[in-house]
């Protein structure tokens, strides 16, 4: 878990930005590495096949992770402790929502957009 001076929402959105690498494939990649001391990185999981991820984003009521993949599938992410423990779930699909090449994702007032 990271431990910022300011932890919290904002805290959450820039360790996403920053941080996460969903990795959809099994290619081997240089880890990412942290700008400032008080940042931690660290992988949370490798992503279902399929198409890529593409975006993450926190829902502010709960500060629940999701992650959106160009399919247009949202992923819940259940935050574990450790390396590469974490899960997800596929919570909704263009089969929902009539999207099949999504581009971005947000959360306001209770809803996904």
């Amino acid at each position: 878990m990271m431990t910022t001076p300011h932890a919290g929402n904002a805290g959450w959105l820039f360790l996403a930005v920053s941080g996460i690498f969903l990795c959809a494939r099994s290619e081997s990649h240089a880890a990412p590495q942290p700008l400032h001391p008080a940042i931690q990185v660290r992988h949370l999981l490798n992503t279902a096949s399929g198409s890529n991820p593409i975006r993450i984003v926190t829902d502010p009521r709960d500060d629940s992770l999701y992650h959106l993949k160009e399919s247009g599938s949202i992923y819940r992410v259940a935050l574990k402790p450790g390396s590469g423990t974490s899960t997800e779930t596929r919570v909704y699909g263009s089969e929902h929502h009539t999207i099949a090449s999504a581009a971005g994702i947000a959360i306001g007032h209770g809803r996904i957009h």
